[in-house]
């Protein structure tokens, strides 16, 4: 009888520990499974947000910019991308040199997406020498097969979980033959709770509740080891998973750090993703107003209608927006197997300001030369038949306009060097009192012929300065000849002195003819005259004060002019006695 309940009793041991050997093997293929599954969604979605970011690209077959692009992106990523043509070759990759990688068609994953599936699978890489997991997925451009996304990552963290989950296991068969043959001589209600509750958390671990742990103390050593066990392996691949979330996490950060707003829509048109530059764009709030649709957040017919049209017609959109002073071209994607829409916004308002200073320049340019230039002609055209005297008269005028032509391109010139980014400042002790006393000379002609008095205003504690001795001379220079030519009657005054310890004033007032509250605003563009006539009699060429404001902005300065018409004007400039120029 006791022979009997013996074996009864090992029998029963047996089937324990061959359950709970069981529940470690699905286990082992849940984790590998959840894991593969996560890594197949994460690395589509990715490679779909990449497609809406380089189609452009694609389509310009820039590829030069293309690596540029991919390697700027992902260079903080553990994912390899690479972009691969239909030919086989590579036009972009992440981890090697493009010059030394063999064709790509013939790789399985690549293979099946060209033939317009999403494929992944796991093969042994010869480039990074060991097994990798790859995603690719086929590009589309206008129906046409262009290229090939393919990403892959490495495998080391499931590796790493399944030999350790292997290595556990068979720990774990051992002591519990061990502790269950025991079992069989200890009858105690004790050790079949304890027993009771560590199937229970091999089953919740199955189940892929990580967080099971075993609470129940035991008096058995064997039992408590197991537990121990059991507790330290559930906190080890809960570290592992919340891992592989981080891991996650970070690809989501590169792409919300992407310099371009990107909105996903569902076929019901519902935002349900966008990265914070899309936010900003549009003041969205998506923790406050979770799935809104689009036609709430856009807020721009053209752009809505557009945006219907993708979802309901699936009709790929490029179109302009202008939103708070702002310039965007707006790319709008239908990806069929997803059932989904993307939005891509590209913030463009620098190259159409640009476009548009190219533009003002040239005929600025054209209208300024024009007018000397004709003149130039029509008095060469009389020359031959003119008189001796008025051979003269007309060789003057010749003269004055050729050195408007002369002012002007040196003008352009000096103002080309200021706006240079690699342009220089050269610092230099200046006094500024010797300066204005120079530059006084060089205008002494010019206050005698229009009757006007200078006023040099320079307290004698005045200290130095450091700066661009030429640069400053022509900035006096630019406010002091401006002052002359708009002032008819009355007088000049310089003014210089201290506002801190760290900083000089400048100030040029003159009583002219003042200047109006609406072209203040102005007075700093190129080529802006407040009067034509005026500034054409006195050979201005309307750069001086733009000339003026970029040499103060070189030397850290700040500049702004008070004016009132009748009254005068009062240019008043700040710089630094001891700039830190980058």
């Amino acid at each position: 009888m006791i022979k009997l309940h013996l074996q009864k009793k090992i029998l029963i041991s047996l089937i324990i520990t061959l359950f709970l050997i069981s529940c470690l093997i699905p286990l082992s293929s849940f984790i590998k499974s959840q894991y593969i599954n996560s890594k197949v969604k994460e690395l589509t979605n990715l490679s779909f947000t990449i497609q809406t970011v380089i189609e452009p690209l694609l389509e310009q077959e820039n590829w030069p910019e293309l690596e540029n692009l991919i390697k700027e992106m992902f260079k903080q990523s553990d994912a390899r991308i690479s972009i691969i043509l239909a030919d086989g070759k590579v036009a972009a990759e992440t981890f090697k040199d493009l010059s030394g990688m063999e064709n790509h068609l013939n790789r399985p994953e690549v293979k099946a997406a060209f033939q317009g599936e999403i494929a992944h699978g796991i093969r042994y890489s010869s480039t990074a020498k060991e097994d990798m997991f790859y995603v690719a997925i086929p590009v589309f451009i206008e129906n046409n097969l262009k290229a090939v996304i393919r990403i892959s990552t490495f495998l080391e963290e499931i590796d790493f979980i399944l030999s350790r989950l292997r290595s556990m296991a068979v720990l774990f068969s051992l002591l519990m033959v061990l502790l269950l043959m025991g079992i069989t001589y200890l009858d105690n209600h004790k050790t079949k709770k304890t027993i009771k509750k560590l199937i229970q958390g091999f089953q919740e671990i199955g189940e892929g509740r990580l967080e099971t742990r075993i609470l129940l103390p035991s008096g058995e050593p064997e039992i408590n080891e197991l537990i121990n066990q059991f507790n330290g392996m559930t906190e080890k691949l809960s570290r592992i998973i919340r891992g592989l979330s981080e891991e996650r996490e970070e690809l989501n950060s590169i792409i919300a750090s992407v310099p371009s707003g990107i909105a996903l829509v569902d076929k019901e048109g519902r935002i349900i993703l966008s990265n914070s530059y899309f936010n900003k764009i549009f003041s969205y709030h998506p923790h406050d107003n979770k799935d809104k649709y689009f036609w709430e957040i856009l807020r721009e017919n053209k752009l809505n209608q557009k945006v219907s049209e993708l979802i309901e017609k699936k009709r790929n959109f490029n179109t302009e927006l202008e939103l708070n002073g702002n310039i965007y071209l707006v790319n709008g994607n239908y990806m069929d197997r997803k059932n989904k829409s993307i939005l891509v916004l590209h913030d463009i308002t620098t190259s159409r300001k640009l476009e548009q200073v190219k533009r003002e320049l040239a005929t600025n340019v054209s209208h300024e030369l024009r007018t000397p230039l004709t003149s130039i002609k029509g008095y060469i055209e009389t020359l031959e038949d003119a008189s001796a005297g008025d051979r003269e008269r007309y060789l003057s005028i010749i003269k004055r306009n050729l050195e408007r032509i002369i002012n002007m391109v040196n003008d352009l010139l000096f103002l080309s060097e200021l706006e240079d980014k690699e342009g220089k400042v050269c610092l230099e002790k200046v006094d500024l009192g010797e300066i204005v006393a120079n530059i006084h000379k060089i205008f002494a002609l010019s206050l005698k012929d229009k009757n006007l008095k200078f006023n040099i205003n320079i307290p004698p504690d005045l200290p130095s300065i450091e700066a661009d001795q030429f640069k400053i001379e022509q900035l006096l220079i630019n406010l002091i000849d401006n002052a002359i030519k708009f002032t008819d009657q009355g007088e000049i005054t310089v003014s210089l002195g201290l506002i801190c310890e760290r900083r000089i004033k400048i100030e040029v007032a003159d009583t002219g003819i003042g200047l109006k509250k609406e072209e203040l605003v102005r007075v700093f563009e190129r080529f802006y005259v407040t009067n034509k006539a005026r500034s054409r009699k006195e050979g201005g060429t309307g750069l001086g004060l733009s000339i003026a404001k970029h040499i103060v902005q070189l030397h850290q300065g700040e500049i702004d002019i008070d004016s009132q018409p009748g009254l005068g004007t009062k240019v008043r400039v700040i710089l630094p006695i001891n700039p830190i120029l980058s």
